[in-house]
């Protein structure tokens, strides 16, 4: 799994009496169930609905939404047709500041995606995949992490499952750099003082100037 420590340095040189940073331990991977489905309109959870096959087939964690099956296996469900995969995690959204994203799936059937418990995407119904089979737009904050939670079945044929996004001026899948595990935790360090490398350069200062009065 890719590990990534994230923080801020400059506040280290510039001797801050603390620093924030995340610790991105949880990174690259999102969680998934794979249940039997019913037919072209399985039940979902949500909105008063609950699974008709509640039992998990398989549990697991990949790197993104983005799968072309084809007419293979849907993950590792055992199964080509008739399966319904549920993805939950984070997503991060980077660059700072309110932005007004735009999510699409491009999926062969279903498909459903949730941000903050709020439904963005609702285009759960039997269709071939396309680009896009559905869209839906979210107003969040750059640098902060959300609660995703994403539905997809499969009834028969071709079998495609794909997460795209505009949040930098052009659509793109939603990068595997966005998905995390869980919401990292904040780290915070302390300093005291001047750090050294100031220290340093103020002693180096001082003794310039000595010099050139001395001369």
């Amino acid at each position: 799994m890719l590990r990534r420590i994230s923080y801020f340095i400059l506040g280290l040189l510039l001797g801050a009496a603390a620093v924030i940073f995340w610790a991105n331990e949880a990174h690259a991977d999102i969680y998934y169930n794979t249940y039997q489905g019913t037919g072209a309109y399985p039940s979902y959870p949500g909105n008063g609905n609950t699974l008709t096959y509640p039992t998990v087939l398989s549990t697991g964690t990949v790197t993104a939404i983005n799968h072309t099956w084809g007419g293979g296996a849907v993950l590792d469900s055992g199964r080509a047709e008739r399966v319904i995969v549920k993805y939950w995690g984070q997503i991060y959204v980077p660059g700072t500041g309110s932005q007004t994203i735009t999510f699409y799936n491009s999926s062969d059937d279903g498909f459903r995606l949730s941000i903050n418990n709020s439904v963005i995407i609702a285009d759960w119904q039997e269709q071939g995949n396309a680009y896009y089979n559905g869209s839906g737009s979210i107003t969040l904050t750059g640098g902060q992490y959300y609660a995703l939670e994403a539905w997809y079945y499969e009834n028969g044929g071709g079998a495609v499952a794909q997460l795209y996004w505009n949040q930098s001026g052009s659509i793109a899948l939603v990068p595997t750099s966005s998905y995390y595990l869980e919401q990292p935790a904040p780290v915070t360090v302390t300093t005291t003082g001047t750090s050294p490398g100031i220290a340093n350069a103020q002693s180096t200062r001082k003794t310039n100037e000595t010099a050139q009065r001395n001369n």
